[in-house]
């Protein structure tokens, strides 16, 4: 886990009032946006999870008149309404405000170890530096391949920027390509939405079915659990579980799970493929045809499944191959 200071850079020349509501409340209640339905505005139950607030005043429609108030419309969109002393909606203007960058839901801090997101009964540390009156963005969903870097402290943090600046790579990191959250220790994190695979020459980088946020329920459907990330200690197959890793999301369907008797603790390094032939295995098959998951499924019987496991495309098993994962690292 690389350890550096960060920079945010802010523009100036700007007013706050551009990035925040400042002052001014959300029209609807948390977890619930605006929509027009048959050509009438009305706070409806928001389905994406990954939006969340901080305001100091929800609800301001339900218990207020002749106001205004601000409230995204779609995914991360803002605009601002009016309401009047009959209660009627009408939308003033769109407005451009920045949604501070969370990895993880609000009350929740990150676990470094498994790359998920954990439960905490006191506020989380970085929920001090979330300023009020601001909208959240939580996770990186559309990220490929992900990496972490750690922070010693965020003295330097400073929101809204345009891009963070890692002083140790010397290089920028522009805004929606990365997130900020605490650790289980109280200590920071930054998760960098990488543009290519030259991380995976410098930490070992682990393949991941689904992306950011989500697990398999119910079959191979990834869906949100917002819970899990990636378990090395799942199998006894994977060396040196602890060790730092970056993830590589998403891969391409279908998918078979492998028992543990399909996996081979041959040689250190690498992910392969190996197949029977007649007298003994020969290495075959493509490094990156597998990844791994938390899944959820129920079965006839009062049967479940629920762990961590390993998947591979079908068409690898209809070769009857067998596989080994150990110790993954900077292969592709």
């Amino acid at each position: 886990m690389k350890c550096v200071t960060i920079y945010l850079s802010v523009t100036t020349f700007i007013t706050l009032l551009q990035y925040f509501a400042y002052g001014i409340p959300k029209c609807c209640n948390n977890g619930h946006q605006m929509e027009a339905f048959n050509s009438t505005w009305t706070c409806r139950l928001n389905s994406n999870k990954r939006l969340q607030s901080n305001f100091e005043i929800n609800s301001f429609i339900a218990v207020n008149t002749n106001g205004t108030c601000v409230e995204t419309v779609f995914q991360n969109q803002t605009s601002k309404f009016f309401v009047d002393e009959n209660k009627n909606i009408s939308k003033k203007e769109s407005v451009e405000l920045d949604f501070f960058p969370k990895c993880c839901h609000l009350g929740r801090s990150y676990n470094q170890k498994l790359h998920s997101c954990v439960q905490k009964e006191n506020s989380t540390a970085i929920e001090k530096f979330i300023p009020k009156d601001s909208f959240i963005s939580i996770g990186l969903p559309s990220c490929k391949i992900i990496s972490d870097v750690l922070l010693p402290s965020l003295e330097s943090f400073s929101f809204p920027s345009d891009f963070i600046y890692l002083s140790k790579e010397k290089k920028n990191i522009s805004k929606g390509n990365f997130c900020v959250d605490s650790t289980l220790d109280s200590k920071f994190i930054v998760r960098i939405c990488e543009k290519d695979y030259q991380i995976c020459d410098q930490v070992r980088c682990i393949h991941k079915c689904c992306f950011d946020g989500q697990s398999f329920v119910n079959g191979s459907k990834c869906r949100d659990t917002f819970r899990y990330g990636v378990d090395l200690h799942a199998t006894k197959h994977i060396e040196e579980p602890n060790s730092p890793f970056a993830i590589i999301h998403g891969i391409q369907r279908p998918l078979q799970i492998l028992s543990e008797h399909d996996l081979l603790n041959v040689t250190k390094g690498v992910f392969t493929a190996y197949m029977w032939n007649g007298d003994s295995f020969t290495s075959y098959g493509n490094k990156t045809d597998y990844c791994m998951e938390y899944a959820y499924k129920k079965f006839p019987g009062n049967r479940t499944f629920d762990n961590y496991a390993i998947f591979v495309k079908i068409i690898l098993l209809q070769n009857h191959l067998h596989f080994a994962l150990i110790n993954l690292s900077a292969y592709l």
